[in-house]
């Protein structure tokens, strides 16, 4: 609080004078908070004025918005801040670009001549798609579809033509589903196979998840004979067995499942479901 005694005290001991504007200050200071904030604006109003004339709004509103300038692009030219660009823009009432306005067309960075600014259209007859540059350039002057048949019209060029069962090239590789759940270093495809293989962690039995595969070969109907490969979930190497975990079974594969028992009558496999795994305790 102001202390009038105080202060009066202190200006008989010297400790105090008088500012310019008459008020009590201290013997080190200058000026008054009042004088201070007063030259401050003086002086920053004498610095700007030097920019009025040059940084006008006719000519920020030529540079900026027609020829679309950046604060940069100016500020070198006057050679000043951009913050004071900023400041003039601010004061016209000029809206100022966000970067997405800044890089579009000739400002781009991938701009070269024009090209990716013009619209280009598929060649073949009945079609006229409109297509970006890159399909353009990349297909031939035809869209996707048109250029992915133009590239497979002949049935021999297609690569996964004629190649079926041990010629395929998913033939003896795991299957990729759309679920995957990551486990001691392995990936499996059901919640049922991470909760059995924990199972087997905690009671310490030794496991493998899908080691091997076996070939098949056998009719599907029709005269038609599929070759493909049955890989099962488990292995258990102190007990020589495999362990299949099904949810239900797709009548594919409960085809393919059959035909693995007479083609391997030899190999100890054992399908555990829902109730199976609920008598072990692995389900609740």
């Amino acid at each position: 609080m102001f202390n009038k005694k105080t202060y009066q005290h202190n200006y008989r001991r010297g400790m105090m004078r008088h500012c310019k504007c008459g008020k009590l200050i201290c013997n080190r200071s200058r000026n008054c908070k009042t004088c201070w904030g007063y030259l401050r604006a003086k002086t920053n109003s004498s610095k700007n004025t030097k920019y009025n004339l040059v940084l006008s709004k006719i000519y920020l509103k030529e540079k900026y918005i027609t020829q679309k300038y950046s604060m940069c692009k100016i500020a070198k030219k006057i050679k000043c801040d951009p913050t004071t660009v900023k400041h003039y823009l601010d004061r016209y009432n000029i809206k100022i670009r966000n970067i997405k306005e800044y890089f579009e067309g000739k400002n781009s960075n991938f701009f070269k001549d024009g090209r990716c600014s013009k619209k280009y259209y598929c060649i073949e007859k009945g079609c006229g798609r409109e297509i970006s540059y890159p399909t353009w350039w990349c297909g031939g002057q035809r869209c996707q579809s048109h250029t992915m048949k133009k590239r497979f019209k002949n049935p021999n060029n297609h690569p996964m033509f004629g190649k079926t069962g041990m010629l395929s090239p998913g033939y003896g590789k795991k299957y990729k589903h759309l679920k995957h759940i990551k486990y001691n270093h392995s990936v499996m495809r059901s919640g049922y196979e991470v909760k059995y293989a924990k199972y087997l962690r905690k009671n310490h039995i030794t496991w493998r998840y899908e080691p091997n595969y076996f070939p098949l070969v056998y009719e599907i109907g029709f005269g038609k004979i599929k070759e493909t490969t049955y890989t099962p979930d488990f292995y258990l190497p102190e007990t020589d067995e495999y362990i299949e975990i099904k949810g239900w079974w797709r009548d594919d594969a409960e085809e393919k499942f059959a035909n693995f028992q007479q083609q391997y009558p030899n190999i100890k496999i054992t399908v555990l479901m829902k109730p199976e795994l609920q008598k072990l305790g692995v389900l609740k």
